[in-house]
């Protein structure tokens, strides 16, 4: 929960003392529902529609006056169970990606990273990876002051935007085993493109990856009729 909440989360504020997670997807939707409602010890609240994004508030001061305090203190509680923080934060702010040369028609490999703006939560982000046996490289990816489109609507940032990697079939692995993702979209990617690192030539692996994903904007998904992928 606390990985999720640094990646997706949000506080209402001193008034209201609510905490919510507005996200993309209805599983990772359901999944925070059930961790914040653990957490706090009661029943899951249903999820609401709000703004196209699926919506998970808690009206909790005790959850609030917790998850409102700096970095350095929620660091130890991060670091008392780094895979279960850093599924979490992966699920929000993370992707995994194929690399694919276009021009060469080859499949290059793998590349798992995630985007956030707080440079505090990148340097824990790759402490804890260390201390897992993954390598982590950074890019900066979009600078303060630059303009950006969500949903219809024009926003400019506030901050640069910073990716970190983790790169190879070793790293994936290593990466699959220790970590995951619980959302199974992103999960389900994960595994196809290890098993294409591991069972296809370049030039195989492109074409399969073309055969069972579609580009939808910026990202790819996963076909409808390609649920089945190591037996196809």
């Amino acid at each position: 929960m606390l990985g999720a909440y640094l990646g997706d989360g949000r506080t209402a504020g001193e008034a209201d003392k609510k905490v919510r997670f507005n996200v993309a997807d209805p599983d990772f939707a359901n999944l925070l529902n059930e961790s914040v409602a653990q957490v706090l010890g009661t029943q899951p609240k249903a999820t609401r529609i709000e703004h196209g994004f699926h919506s998970v508030v808690y009206d909790s001061a005790v959850l609030y006056d917790f998850l409102q305090q700096p970095i350095e203190q929620l660091i130890p509680y991060a670091e008392s169970s780094p895979e279960a923080f850093l599924r979490g934060f992966f699920d929000a702010e993370g992707y995994v990606s194929a690399n694919l040369d276009f021009a060469a028609e080859r499949f290059r490999g793998i590349t798992i990273g995630i985007a956030n703006s707080n440079e505090a939560y990148l340097s824990c982000i790759e402490r804890l990876l260390a201390t897992l046996g993954m390598r982590t490289s950074r890019r900066r990816t979009h600078v303060a002051g630059e303009p950006m489109t969500i949903r219809g609507r024009t926003f400019f940032r506030k901050h640069d935007v910073w990716h970190l990697l983790i790169r190879g079939r070793g790293a994936a692995m290593l990466f699959s085993s220790s970590i995951n993702f619980s959302i199974p979209a992103k999960r389900t990617k994960l595994q196809d493109l290890i098993w294409v690192s591991m069972n296809l030539e370049p030039t195989e692996g492109y074409k399969w990856f073309l055969g069972h994903y579609e580009r939808r904007g910026r990202r790819w998904f996963k076909k409808q009729a390609s649920r089945n992928t190591q037996s196809s």
